[in-house]
């Protein structure tokens, strides 16, 4: 068995990864065929067998992949990954372990499973050695816990344009990630149903109710660009990162100095929730493929709440 050469290559395989988006179309069923024989050799083979191996990635996950595998084959310094342990996967987590945090450690384990779940499935090898290794720990995030009836209010006057009203109201009444808002156009708005019909995370089309308050703001928010919240120098569409920026500053204005654009679908959830305890419905409106994300990221119980639940209870008569 040849030993793969020191090191991934860089931009110029990050290009050719990123170009295998458009020529997937070409190659037609035989893109998705797993079972290859041959195994490959460098670490530029391995990347390109990897990146084919996950049928339809985007940009951002191709180069999350290359940034993982990079650093992994520099780790290994010519040695081959079928000849890995679980001793050495245990040496790698504290060469991590010494410059990222433990989150990040966690995300580079969870690509190399599946990595090593790929090349059992391709009979590369016999057994992976995540068999008999642990994966780290997630590290325990706090969670903030927002009261929709106190924060919406809040967030509103904290804002300084119809933009960025428009930016809160809309992720407050649909549960939208921030991709899914900077990518939202006119098109696919149906203010007569009263829906949201767009492609969101993963490539999944959505349908998203809302109501006739929302509809009524959208209708009047018309701005004569494609994208229903546009980047007013270029009538673009705005970034995701400008609205996550732009979340961030209407927050802290709020008094909500921790506050992001993903705490938004929370507090979305727990308004949805208040109306109505239908989790099923909540995990549809969310666009979630399992009701577990939706029931352990989003039913999150405020100080509030508990109090009302406490000040409830009565001894039996």
């Amino acid at each position: 068995m040849a030993t793969p050469r020191q090191g991934l290559a860089g931009k110029d395989l990050l290009a050719k990864g990123e170009s295998m988006l458009s020529a997937k179309g070409r190659f037609g069923r035989l893109w998705r065929v797993r079972n290859i024989k041959v195994m490959p050799q460098t670490p530029d083979e391995w990347f390109i067998w990897y990146i084919k191996k996950l049928g339809d990635p985007s940009k951002n996950t191709i180069k999350q992949r290359h940034s993982v595998l990079k650093r992994y084959f520099d780790w290994l310094k010519g040695r081959h990954p079928t000849k890995i342990t679980s001793n050495d996967l245990a040496d790698y987590q504290r060469y991590l372990g010494d410059s990222c945090a433990k989150s990040t450690v966690r995300q580079y384990f969870v690509v190399l499973k599946h990595f090593y779940s790929e090349m059992l499935y391709a009979k590369f090898i016999e057994a992976s050695p995540f068999e008999r290794f642990r994966l780290p720990r997630a590290p325990d995030k706090e969670k903030l816990g927002y009261d929709w009836e106190d924060a919406i209010p809040r967030l509103l006057a904290a804002c300084k344009n119809d933009r960025e009203k428009l930016i809160i109201t809309l992720a407050c009444m649909s549960g939208l990630r921030r991709a899914e808002l900077a990518n939202l156009t006119w098109d696919e708005v149906l203010l007569i149903e009263g829906k949201l019909y767009f492609r969101g995370k993963g490539k999944k089309d959505r349908q998203v109710f809302i109501g006739s308050e929302l509809v009524e703001l959208l209708r009047r928010s018309k701005n004569g660009s494609r994208y229903v919240i546009k980047n007013t120098k270029t009538g673009e569409a705005m970034s995701p990162d400008a609205i996550y920026v732009t979340v961030k500053k209407i927050a802290r204005r709020a008094g909500y100095p921790k506050m992001k654009t993903h705490d938004l679908r929370s507090i979305y959830a727990g308004w949805f929730l208040s109306l109505s305890n239908d989790q099923t419905s909540l995990q549809h409106q969310l666009g979630h493929s399992h009701i577990s994300t939706t029931l352990e990221c989003y039913t999150i119980t405020t100080d509030k709440k508990r109090s009302g639940i406490a000040n409830k209870m009565r001894l039996p008569s």
